[in-house]
């Protein structure tokens, strides 16, 4: 039998696949104008963008160099899902752990690394 937990976390899942269907509409009716709002947002929000994706070249090239280890299970809850780097500072970009998706996106709710008052 279903708990109140299990019907509440269905109906966000559901929610969430509504979501990404309309997005995904919304891309196919118009791929140029989505392209060009993404770029408007990209420029308007490049000092908090920049920092995050050197950091994130600079896993990737560690890792492909051997300099960094991808380790086979999450340091937060011990799961064994495909993992992604977490950085806690930017500027330090090869100082991360390692967090498989649900818990890396808690992470980031909860350790936010840039500011919009930063960026402006």
């Amino acid at each position: 039998m279903a708990t109140d937990k299990d019907i509440l976390r269905a109906r966000h899942r559901e929610r969430g696949r509504a979501a990404t269907a309309q997005r995904r509409a919304r891309y196919a009716n118009n791929p140029d104008a989505f392209k060009a709002q993404v770029a408007v947002w990209q420029r308007a929000n490049a000092a908090r963008v920049r920092p995050a994706h050197t950091a994130s070249q600079a896993v990737y090239r560690a890792l492909k160099r051997g300099l960094l280890v991808r380790p086979s299970r999450c340091s937060l809850c011990n799961r064994s899902l495909p993992l992604e780097a977490a950085h806690s500072d930017y500027t330090k970009p090869l100082k991360v752990i390692w967090l498989c998706r649900p818990c890396h996106r808690w992470w980031d709710h909860r350790h936010p690394k840039t500011r919009r008052e930063a960026a402006a």
